[in-house]
């Protein structure tokens, strides 16, 4: 086997460990420093090579990135639809390599644009922009999975000071052009000076902007209490379980009514849809509006018709109103591509997978203010 060939495998398993140690830059890790590391392995990976080479090498790191990083869909799929393995985990792998594809088009993008720029422009310009284009691509297309977005690793680094004034995609770019700098720092030749400067530039205006207060007090604070009774996944949804959580809820919320503007339970709170337990939401909302507490809850609903569920945020008290779920989790909250998959929900019976989403963005009216919501997996979107 030729020299040649050696170095090009060696490259398809440093872009395989390159996405495999991007998600410990991520909470709960926050190794922030392993995200240039990943990116200018990956951007190594992409250069001087054919765009079909390019997009396996991408492929293999989106296949390391998302088969540890949204490992967790695997649990939702088993927790919340049909508890197999057998189907849980194959239905698992194939999102994971689907999702793998947007690197894998990002790598051959870069190589069809890269004409003959050289190297550096490459990886402090055309490969960063590209990649927080294929992310914003992957945030939408198919209702979105904007899951694991570069800039959101940033969270505890100087370059979170960018993010009030560019959001995710400019903390994002920043971050992989770092990594392209870094990369860059590491070659042969005259650049490394000028490449310093450049880091220390972008890092240096991040902390300075990391300094600055971009909110600042609308009124006197809230008294929120959250509750969260925490009841384990594995038996929350069992026959019988219904009036010990609400219990449970109850004997947590008591001391919060008439002390709390605003008390908080969590997404589906109570293993139950809203019309099977109205008489009991029709004395918490009393309790609330003689308190002076409001209360938001999450629960399923069904409408009127039947026909469609929603994962819902209801607030009951003095301005009573709802919020359904827009974004819901691929797999364990919808089926995705249900025109071609959708009799697989018939044939298996697998509940509550599949919501409906909610349209437009209602504010809903709570302890005096208005609130915009999101429900646990739509705060991975931004805006």
């Amino acid at each position: 086997m030729s020299r040649w060939r050696l170095a090009a495998g060696r490259r398809e398993w440093l872009a395989l460990g390159g996405g495999l140690l991007l998600p410990l830059a991520f909470a709960p890790f926050g190794y922030w420093p392993l995200a240039l590391v990943a990116m200018a392995l990956l951007f190594h990976c992409w250069t001087g090579v054919t765009a079909r080479r390019a997009a396996l090498r991408g492929w293999l790191f989106g296949l390391g990135l998302f088969g540890l990083g949204v490992s967790w869909v695997q649990v939702s799929i088993h927790q919340f639809g049909l508890p197999s393995l057998l189907f849980s985990v194959p239905v698992t792998l194939l999102f994971v390599a689907f999702m793998a594809l947007y690197p894998a088009a990002c790598g051959a993008l870069a190589v069809v644009f890269a004409g003959r720029r050289p190297p550096i422009l490459q990886w402090i310009l055309l490969m960063p922009a590209l990649w927080v284009l294929t992310e914003a691509a992957r945030g939408w297309l198919f209702t979105g999975f904007p899951w694991l977005q570069l800039g959101t690793s940033q969270i505890d680094s100087a370059l979170a000071g960018y993010s009030p004034v560019g959001g995710d995609a400019l903390t994002g770019f920043l971050c992989a052009l770092s990594g392209g700098l870094l990369l860059a720092g590491l070659q042969r030749g005259g650049e490394r000076v000028p490449v310093l400067l450049l880091l220390v530039l972008v890092w240096g205006g991040g902390g300075w902007l990391r300094g600055h207060e971009w909110t600042e007090p609308a009124g006197p604070p809230l008294e929120v209490a959250v509750v969260q009774g925490a009841v384990p996944q594995a038996i929350k949804w069992a026959p019988g379980q219904l009036e010990p959580t609400r219990r449970l809820y109850l004997r947590l919320s008591r001391p919060h009514f008439g002390r709390s503007d605003l008390i908080l339970w969590p997404e589906t709170a109570l293993p139950a849809f809203e019309h099977q337990i109205r008489p009991f939401l029709g004395a918490l909302d009393e309790l609330a509006k003689v308190s002076g507490s409001d209360l938001l809850l999450g629960l399923a609903v069904r409408e009127e018709a039947g026909r469609r569920y929603y994962n819902g945020l209801l607030s009951l008290g003095r301005s009573p109103g709802r919020y359904y779920k827009r974004h819901l989790v691929p797999f364990g909250e919808y089926l995705p591509l249900k025109a071609w998959l959708g009799g697989v929900l018939g044939f298996l019976e697998i509940p509550m997978s599949d919501f409906s989403p909610g349209s437009g963005r209602p504010l809903l009216r709570a302890a005096g203010r208005m609130l915009g919501a999101s429900i646990c997996y739509e705060d991975a979107f931004p805006g």
